[in-house]
């Protein structure tokens, strides 16, 4: 489970993601942190530059197909209702990978990304 904060500059991760992604005994990144208890045991809440590596992480784990597939959701939904540019500032893939499953896919609007 992974809950955004409303400002993006905060996340909780659920122990199952904490364990997933790495950072159940992990050190608190360069420009970011982790929350952590009295004892020093993370917390689930991570900040800043942990949030970025972290989504990054994720999204080498899910693969390229998940990622094209919900573009391709997004695009048709947005296109219906008439919303033909969208831009997403948070997206947690690399500039490489996040083009490589749109090139010549099947998005109905032809997304640039980067």
């Amino acid at each position: 489970m992974w809950i955004n904060c409303w400002s993006g500059h905060g996340a909780a991760l659920n122990t199952r993601a904490m364990r997933e992604t790495g950072l159940l005994e992990a050190p608190d990144p360069l420009g970011g942190w982790l929350g952590r208890n009295a004892s020093g045991r993370t917390t689930g809440r991570i900040d800043e530059y942990a949030i970025y590596g972290t989504q990054r992480r994720l999204g080498k784990a899910r693969g390229d197909s998940l990622f094209a597939g919900s573009v391709q959701r997004y695009g048709e939904q947005v296109l219906a209702m008439g919303i033909t540019s969208v831009q997403d500032m948070t997206v947690g893939y690399e500039l490489d990978r996040g083009r490589a499953p749109l090139r010549g896919g099947r998005a109905p609007c032809a997304p640039t990304i980067g």
